[in-house]
């Protein structure tokens, strides 16, 4: 997302870098506690959140209707990995090493929000959707108060992709470094043309497949 605002001519290059480094640093020190992050696929939210209470761990993404991301303390993703496979969902270790997206991240939140305000940050040439709910930023002063929130509260993939239905999105590229968010939009919103970078040899190559789509 906060790359979005650097497309949207928000932020230039140069601060996205900036800030993209600040904000890894913030979240690392919110959360010196061994902490992590787990994929549970196949259980409705009714379900995730039970084991989300018993365990003290938070959900920190919601990719579908039974995809969750989920993340906390590594002694309470452990109880939780047990709880979710117990009824029947798979489960997958995430390379990440600290809770993102959850309330554990609290401390690192004013902090971004200061950096942010401290920047050249114009408001975005072009809507940007805020993951936290989907819906639409056009403002500096949104920009600001979303991008800082997303760092202790749920991301909302699957109302992202709601919302990018509804004000008719017809093509979407994800950049790198990975393609499941494409993925996901293909299987959810199949109306939507998307595809990732690591499909493509080059920038040039990702850019002619756009143009087509939306010629």
């Amino acid at each position: 997302e906060l790359a979005a605002y650097g497309c949207a001519g928000s932020i230039s290059a140069r601060d996205l870098i900036h800030l993209a480094s600040l904000r890894a640093s913030l979240m690392d020190a919110a959360c010196p506690t061994p902490s992590g992050m787990i994929a549970i696929r196949g259980l409705r939210e009714t379900s995730v959140s039970p084991i989300c209470s018993s365990n003290a761990v938070h959900i920190a993404i919601r990719n579908g209707e039974d995809r969750f991301v989920v993340a906390g303390p590594l002694d309470n993703i452990a109880g939780a990995i047990k709880d979710a496979e117990q009824r029947g969902a798979h489960v997958t270790p995430l390379p990440v090493r600290i809770a993102s997206h959850t309330p554990l991240m609290h401390s690192a939140v004013a902090a971004f929000a200061k950096a942010l305000e401290a920047t050249d940050f114009k408001s975005p040439t072009a809507p940007v959707l805020a993951g936290i709910d989907g819906g639409t930023v056009r403002s500096r002063e949104v920009a600001i108060q979303r991008l800082s929130a997303q760092l202790e509260t749920c991301i909302d993939w699957r109302g992202c992709m709601e919302s990018l239905k509804e004000v008719g999105c017809t093509t979407l590229l994800e950049l790198l470094p990975g393609g499941d968010l494409s993925a996901m939009a293909r299987d959810a919103v199949p109306s939507i043309a998307s595809r990732s970078m690591t499909e493509f040899k080059t920038l040039d190559a990702a850019a002619e497949w756009v143009l087509r789509k939306e010629g």
